[in-house]
């Protein structure tokens, strides 16, 4: 992302990092279905187009603790499916050394 928002002259990085920092804490990641945003706060954070646009909020009731303890267990769900998934693509790649007695390891 700072590679797309920064000047050729990459002199203006350190004040454009903020901004940057706040779409990646606001956009929802693959491996977790929710963003960090999210995570951190049990809420994801308005944007000024949420303001002047006055888009409603989430008004479920449930507490905040109820909250992360559901996205805590969804978010395992979502790592273990993840894992399954890295593990299937690295399982496809690997071939098994077969050693024979006299042959050379590293120890």
């Amino acid at each position: 992302m700072t590679g797309r928002m920064i000047s050729e002259t990459q002199r203006d990085w350190d004040l454009l990092l903020p901004h940057v920092m706040a779409a990646y804490r606001s956009s929802v990641h693959r491996s977790t279905g929710y963003s960090p945003n999210y995570l951190m706060l049990a809420r994801e954070v308005k944007a000024l187009a949420d303001l002047v646009y006055r888009i409603p909020t989430d008004p479920s009731p449930i507490a905040m603790e109820d909250r992360m303890k559901q996205a805590y267990d969804l978010v395992q769900r979502e790592l273990g499916v993840a894992a399954e998934r890295m593990k299937r693509r690295y399982d496809i790649r690997v071939r098994p050394q077969k050693f024979r007695r006299g042959d050379w390891v590293l120890y």
